[in-house]
């Protein structure tokens, strides 16, 4: 019986020991996680694009304010630290135009931060910044930085991942049936913040409902923002039931393009749609 107890207790002690050991390994510090905070702003500047009275591509930067531009309503900050993706965090508002976002990394290690903005309803919040859902029309802004938590950047500057679309007509346009006037194109459904990329394109609209029967020449129309396919950049437009489609429009990142041409029902450029010819 001695015998059978001086067992059991070398063996306690043995446990206990191996117990010891295991949080020392636990304090290696190899995975311990550290905090950082960053303070995010969104850069409302855009590029515009439209034709100069030579016919020639004119480009030149425009600031934008939130009053002006549609503004942010969610701001959302992720980390990709030793292979972990972080918990997504909601920024912590400072003013108008700046967040804070606090992540939590591994000490000492190489790590991606993830930021982006949007103004999309509530009810959709990302789970993934390499995979963010996005609707037509929604602005969007993102941001990314890279470094160990002690020596990356805190300040980052987020901007437009969209393109800001604007119609306008050039010519008086008098509405006698229909007064919706739409634009359609390819558009991404899905937003990879890390590596700059969408994807799951499909095709999308979006209208507006005129609530008079006549606009005068030169108004806008129609202003809209879009992630346009790079492999698809074919724009139609409709009004009066009739459509028109340009083959090739350039909607890239941070730009906003203006088309505009005769909306009116007297344009021979339009094509009938199902809904004309039954009308």
């Amino acid at each position: 019986m001695k015998q059978l107890k001086y067992i059991f207790t070398t063996f306690v002690v043995a446990l206990f020991a191996a117990s010891c050991s295991q949080d020392e390994l636990l304090d290696d510090g190899g995975t311990e996680e550290v905090p950082v905070t960053f303070t995010a702003t969104v850069d409302y500047a855009i590029e515009t694009q439209g034709d100069d009275a030579a016919g020639n591509m004119k480009q030149a930067a425009t600031r934008a304010t939130s009053t002006e531009d549609d503004a942010p309503t969610r701001f959302y900050a992720q980390a990709l630290s030793n292979g972990t993706l972080s918990k997504v965090v909601e920024g912590t508002k400072i003013n108008d135009n700046t967040y804070s976002f606090t992540l939590q990394v591994a000490k000492d290690t190489e790590s991606d931060y993830m930021f982006w903005a949007d103004n999309a309803a509530p009810g959709d919040e990302p789970a993934d910044l390499r995979s963010v859902s996005y609707t037509m029309g929604v602005i969007a802004f993102a941001a990314t930085a890279q470094g160990t938590p002690e020596a990356v950047g805190k300040t980052v500057e987020l901007k437009h991942v969209v393109a800001k679309v604007t119609l306008k007509t050039t010519t008086d346009v008098t509405f006698e049936d229909s007064r919706t006037i739409r634009l359609s194109a390819s558009c991404a459904s899905t937003y990879n913040v890390q590596t700059s990329s969408a994807s799951s394109f499909e095709d999308k609209s979006i209208s507006e409902e005129m609530t008079d029967a006549s606009l005068a020449a030169d108004s806008e129309v129609l202003t809209t923002y879009i992630i346009l396919n790079p492999d698809d950049k074919a724009v139609t437009f409709s009004a009066h039931d009739l459509a028109q489609t340009i083959d090739v429009v350039h909607l890239v990142a941070n730009t906003n393009v203006t088309l505009q041409g005769d909306l009116s029902e007297d344009n021979p450029k339009w094509g009938a749609t199902k809904e004309y010819v039954e009308k």
